[in-house]
């Protein structure tokens, strides 16, 4: 007999990072202080697209614009606890690639990441957001994301930090449909 576990657990994962991303995107909390039975990450879920992404939205405190990002969490079965997932979030140059991360790191941290997919690998140095539960890569990642893995079938990502090490597997399926959706939902700058 065939067990539902895997798969329930891949649920509640992903509910998690759909709320963790969220609260994160909107600077309201990091993962360590985030539980999903709160009415404020209720509140915060982002819609469900094609492929489990999830387009995401958040007032920005102090301006009319709203932040937008595209999420989609790691496969919790190919990864290790560590990485949540990739969040493509609204920027002043078009989107900006972001990793996040269960884990907060602290401000002073220089993770270094290597992403994967069947075409190649890319070494990023990554800057660790003020929440600390996210890892902004630089412009060369959003660059790839808009060309090179946007046909992908998954990411292999990997962050070092120090002696301490994380990897996972996200899953990229309908990625370029999920970036149109996301472009089209950018507010003008």
């Amino acid at each position: 007999m065939r067990s539902n576990r895997p798969r329930r657990a891949n649920i509640r994962w992903s509910s998690a990072l759909s709320t963790v991303a969220a609260l994160t995107l909107a600077g309201l909390a990091s993962p360590a202080a985030t539980f999903p039975e709160t009415a404020a990450a209720q509140a915060a879920a982002p819609a469900p697209l094609a492929g489990g992404w999830r387009l995401a939205r958040a007032p920005i405190p102090g301006s009319e614009r709203g932040s937008v990002a595209l999420i989609h969490a790691v496969d919790p079965l190919r990864s290790d606890i560590g990485v949540a997932g990739l969040m493509l979030r609204c920027g002043e140059n078009g989107f900006d690639a972001i990793l996040v991360v269960v884990t907060p790191y602290p401000p002073s941290a220089a993770p270094q990441v290597t992403i994967a997919t069947a075409k190649g690998s890319w070494a990023f140095s990554a800057s660790v957001l003020p929440t600390g539960a996210a890892l902004a890569l630089p412009a060369a990642a959003s660059d790839l994301a808009r060309t090179v893995w946007r046909s992908e079938a998954e990411l292999s990502v990997s962050i070092s930090d120090g002696g301490a090490r994380v990897s996972g597997v996200i899953p990229t399926p309908s990625f370029d449909a999920a970036l149109r959706t996301l472009s089209a939902s950018c507010p003008a700058p």
